[in-house]
């Protein structure tokens, strides 16, 4: 028996105009790729497909972005996990072939914050995008992601204050370890073989923010952390789980970095932190306390996005 979920499913494969050619995959991105709002869904299954056929199947696939109007942050970010996770761990770039937004203002900003390098590099060059400070990176050491970090934000000129940028590397530097720390620690080899990796991103956007992202393709917060009982709903959870003081290792002298991760927000007015974890969708600006909810489809691990409004 079909369910509603199913059936919804199969429709947003059908915006996708899937096809099989030749033994490879496309998929057809006539929308706006976005996580944030009304788009995840479709963005999602995008994202879903790509890890089933390529990395499940081992199937070549062709992502067709021609048509793409917008993406946004962080569905860049994501699509970048997806792609290079897939090179990786089958060890071939052919796997996943790319085309191109043709849209000159999109095309414009993935080319200038250095999207369209990141997603084009073969596998074997994804080291020296950490090595040249390239704004998309992926990494496994927390040391060395950290540092990257730190000169990505020199590199950017964001003026933050001496007291602000210490409260912003500590929410980093948290949600780094908690990718390193409990993102896989339910598989004894993450990833197939590619070790406990994440994704990460920090650039100045136009309106003058300050964007730092970071995705892993684990397990996500809710899983990592049981549910205090069995009706727990899902917004609840990560609230929970976000709180100071939570842990899922029984100490009580962890889980005390959620707070340095809520804390990043409020160096500025009017910023911004986002997290998708699994169907958990928790949303913070600052001043304000946390918006949580439950998203339909879930996310492939989890991501942290701070906006940071430097002018707001």
């Amino acid at each position: 028996m079909i369910t509603k979920l199913q059936k919804y499913e199969q429709r947003l494969d059908q915006r996708l105009d899937i096809k099989h050619k030749k033994g490879v995959v496309e998929f057809n991105v006539t929308e706006t790729l976005c996580v944030y709002q009304k788009q995840r869904d479709y963005t999602l299954n995008l994202m879903r497909n790509i890890s089933g056929y390529a990395v499940g199947h081992k199937v070549p696939v062709k992502i067709n972005l021609k048509q793409c109007p917008m993406i946004t942050a962080g569905a860049l970010l994501i699509l970048f996990a997806e792609v290079s996770r897939a090179k990786i761990a089958i060890e071939d770039d052919s796997l996943v072939t790319l085309e191109l937004p043709e849209n000159n203002d999109l095309r414009t900003i993935i080319d200038d914050i250095g999207w369209t390098e990141a997603m084009t590099v073969s596998f074997r060059e994804y080291p020296n995008l950490m090595k040249a400070n390239c704004t998309f990176q992926t990494a496994s050491k927390p040391h060395e992601a950290m540092q990257s970090i730190y000169h990505l934000l020199i590199n950017s000129e964001v003026p933050l204050s001496s007291p602000e940028s210490k409260v912003f590397t500590k929410g980093v530097n948290e949600a780094i370890l908690n990718v390193f720390n409990h993102a896989y620690s339910h598989e004894e080899y993450p990833l197939g073989g590619i070790g406990r990796r994440w994704w990460q991103a920090c650039w100045k956007a136009n309106d003058n923010s300050l964007v730092y992202i970071i995705v892993d393709l684990g397990q996500g917060i809710t899983k990592s952390l049981p549910k205090a009982y069995d009706e727990e709903s899902v917004p609840d959870h990560i609230v929970r789980a976000m709180e100071l003081g939570v842990t899922c290792t029984g100490d009580s002298k962890r889980g005390k970095g959620s707070v340095n991760i809520k804390d990043a927000t409020d160096i500025k007015d009017e910023s911004t932190l986002f997290i998708g974890s699994g169907n958990a969708i928790y949303t913070k600006c600052a001043g304000r306390e946390p918006i949580a909810v439950e998203s339909l489809l879930p996310f492939n691990g989890t991501i942290a996005e701070w906006q940071i409004k430097i002018n707001g």
